[in-house]
């Protein structure tokens, strides 16, 4: 195991230390949030009160449009985008390990005899489109959020420019586009009163409510490309800002004022701003002080798609919790719910170690050799400086 974490240090070593310290918060806040199944049941409100201020998802989001979208910025301004190259990458990127994983539950699924043909949505990213997903594979409706987005945004992009050739305003309307388009569709269903007993499924998880949160990285992306006075005072005030946005997230949920209103309208979007205002900040820090420290933020950040995965859907739900409900677990008492934390922390990261390097790293060296020619060329030819962390 650790021949496989110093080959995976050594294949990474070009990094953005700041952006990988929020990729590390993030993923660790989901999946400490989701061990909470572990948890005896009178410490499960102390446990929960870390996370109650975060959602690592959101959080994901923002992050995960900041990067991708300054490739697409750099691949428009230079000239050589290719849509097909772009999608390639993504596709190589995320769908080997999600198809792996979706494959385990596959089987799990057959073995208890709760398998459904309507898993096969997911598939094709089908499940939560518009409409809540089944209880299967919990993880995948951030996942199906994010492919629907780097499907659709590049298309978008293109056709705007289409007809008014200047990247800075096709990038502009098509960001307006991708915010204001999830907010009317929100106040529909508000309107309809479709899912109300149930926000955090029928608001928070669906494609058609969300694409909006991805589309403030972008946003990040357009600032500091041809706003860079603005850039630059976020770098400054950013983390201020972030740290007032988490108090507000922490707050406000407390104080139970039209907590639903708040739930459907407000708390995917404060959440997000933490990273929002966070990012520029972040962007400024090149090392932190101590080695261990950074080695073991560098690792998370790297596997924290794989742990994203597996956590909950597999080794929770699947293997941990059913064991829980055993009489040699019951028969432990106090130190039986104390040994299965730890095992779930543990398995989780050698499963996450070793689905990267076996999984999800060739497909990552693969997507290297392909190459797919461009069809669009931009009228306009500029060089970019946007450092990116490879994702």
């Amino acid at each position: 195991m650790k021949n496989c974490i110093e080959y995976i240090l050594s294949k990474n070593e070009q990094r953005n230390i700041g952006l990988d310290l929020l990729r590390c918060f993030a993923i660790l806040v989901t999946v400490y949030g989701h061990g909470v199944l572990l948890v005896s049941p009178k410490y499960r409100s102390i446990h929960n009160v870390f996370t109650s201020a975060f959602d690592g998802v959101s959080l994901f989001f923002v992050l995960s449009g900041y990067l991708i979208g300054g490739i697409l910025v750099n691949e428009l301004k230079k000239n050589n985008f290719s849509i097909g190259q772009f999608w390639m990458r993504r596709w190589l990127r995320t769908l080997p390990a999600y198809l792996f994983t979706f494959l385990i539950l596959i089987l799990f699924a057959f073995a208890n005899g709760t398998f459904q043909v309507a898993y096969l949505k997911y598939l094709y990213f089908f499940q939560n489109l518009f409409s809540p997903a089944l209880f299967f594979f919990s993880e995948s409706w951030s996942l199906s959020i994010e492919e629907w987005f780097y499907l659709l945004f590049p298309l978008c992009i293109l056709f705007f420019l289409f007809f008014m050739k200047k990247i800075k305003s096709a990038l502009a309307i098509t960001i307006a586009l991708f915010f204001i388009a999830p907010i009317l569709y929100t106040f529909y269903q508000y309107h309809n009163a479709i899912g109300l007993d149930n926000w955090d499924a029928y608001y928070r998880r669906i494609v058609a409510t969300r694409l909006n949160s991805i589309s403030l990285g972008i946003l990040l992306v357009y600032i500091q490309t041809y706003l860079p006075s603005m850039w630059s005072k976020l770098k400054k005030s950013g983390l201020m800002l972030a740290i007032f946005c988490t108090v507000l997230s922490f707050i406000i949920p407390k104080i139970n004022f039209h907590t639903l209103l708040y739930n459907v309208f407000i708390r995917a979007h404060l959440e997000c701003l933490i990273a929002f205002f966070a990012i520029p900040y972040l962007t400024t820090i090149k090392e932190l002080s101590n080695p261990f420290l950074t080695k073991w933020v560098r690792l998370i950040s790297i596997i924290s798609y794989s742990m994203y995965l597996l956590n909950l859907s597999f080794i929770l739900r699947n293997v941990l919790v059913p064991f829980q409900k055993t009489m040699f677990f019951v028969e432990l008492g106090s130190l039986g719910y104390f040994l299965i934390y730890l095992v779930y922390w543990v398995s989780l990261f050698v499963f996450s170690i070793l689905m990267y390097r076996y999984i999800e790293f060739p497909f990552l060296k693969l997507r290297d050799k392909i190459k797919i020619k461009p069809f669009f060329k931009s009228t306009q030819s500029q060089n970019s400086n946007i450092n990116r962390t490879v994702v």
